[in-house]
């Protein structure tokens, strides 16, 4: 026999929005692995003590969260994506009757808040990577990947001067009791020899640089990552003039040029394919996926903000999907059950030397 749905709405429901989002849910998981409560105090010097209730900080980092992990750039989009997701609902703390905060609050909030903010809470995920034991290793790339700024190419218009320099300068140009026999000033000559135009260096000053080198050099040994076989400390003197023989092999030793030899050594292929391994498709993913394809702030300030939580959200998801992955493969468990029994052997060898030493004070 053929069915037939029927819909008739009741009058009565019984919903419960955490019984309708499965456990395994990522934004689920999210919710009870991020913990941003410290906000409140971070934030609360930015808000009066009076008037109508702004939106909650740790509701605005989570939509900010969201729009980033679903790809999502525009305020508004972000704003009725959220009131489709059940799930998402249940990560920001909104049941499905409530009204969501209005999409110009979260973009007044994002200029409210300073960097120092957004650093915090960046700082408090990386801390739980650490804490997971994801971060690790020797070595540090720096890669850069180009971003669509807020500009519409249709307003660039191509602005050509009125007049050629030199007859605005005379307009514009005050005359005075100088210029009455000639029409305008003239620009004084370089009456310098070429000695007074270079740099010269004797054997003692080529010392001092050697020596000052060498001590920076130390310096940098002493930094995070400097014992990486790949770190070590360049120096360009490109801009020196130098003319005696010692400054001029002095130079040579630290040609810039030796630079793409090193690159193009064994060593230098091995470090260059572990950045294009490692890096680059992190930034790849970023302007791909992760909402970082333009930037819609105005403002190197803002741009900072939009890179920062780009890579909170960035972070968060291998944060969850390491977690999961060590849950499954049982690593978790076995490291709960290794510092379980070391406490007990702790206790016990603390219980055995009790009692011998009673047994000693007894005889």
């Amino acid at each position: 026999m053929q069915g037939k749905k029927v819909y008739q709405e009741q009058l009565f429901n019984s919903f419960r929005l955490s019984d309708r989002v499965p456990p395994t849910n990522f934004y689920r998981r999210l919710k009870e692995a991020l913990n941003l409560d410290f906000l409140y105090d971070l934030t609360r010097g930015f808000y009066g003590s009076s008037g109508q209730k702004s939106i909650d900080p740790v509701v605005f980092f989570k939509l900010c969260l969201v729009g980033y992990l679903e790809n999502i750039i525009s305020d508004r989009k972000l704003i009725e994506h959220c009131r489709k997701r059940l799930d998402i609902l249940y990560f920001i703390d909104y049941d499905i009757d409530e009204e969501l905060p209005w999409h110009s609050t979260i973009s007044r909030t994002r200029q409210l808040f300073p960097e120092d903010i957004f650093e915090a809470v960046f700082t408090k995920v990386f801390t739980l990577c650490v804490d997971a034991g994801m971060v690790s290793g020797h070595t540090q790339a720096i890669d850069s990947a180009p971003v669509k700024a807020n500009a519409s190419m249709d307003t660039l218009e191509l602005k050509v001067p009125e007049e050629e320099l030199e007859s605005h300068l005379r307009r514009v140009r005050h005359i005075s009791a100088m210029d009455k026999e000639q029409p305008f000033r003239k620009s004084k000559g370089d009456k310098s020899d070429k000695g007074q135009r270079s740099i010269t260096a004797n054997e003692q000053e080529l010392q001092a640089i050697s020596s000052r080198n060498k001590r920076w050099s130390k310096d940098q040994d002493q930094r995070p990552g400097s014992g990486n076989k790949g770190s070590k400390y360049t120096s360009n003197s490109a801009f020196l003039s130098l003319r005696s023989s010692e400054a001029l092999q002095s130079y040579q030793s630290r040609c810039p040029y030796q630079c793409q030899a090193r690159v193009e050594s064994p060593q230098g292929r091995y470090m260059k394919g572990k950045r294009q391994s490692t890096v680059e498709p992190v930034f790849g993913t970023l302007t791909q996926f992760m909402g970082l394809r333009k930037v819609n702030t105005l403002g190197l300030k803002q741009a900072n903000k939009c890179m920062q939580l780009s890579a909170i959200a960035y972070n968060l998801k291998k944060y969850l999907k390491f977690i999961e992955k060590r849950t499954k493969s049982g690593a978790g468990m076995l490291g709960m059950f290794l510092k379980f029994t070391m406490t007990l052997n702790q206790e016990y060898k603390f219980i055995l030397k009790r009692l011998y030493s009673a047994n000693l004070q007894t005889i």
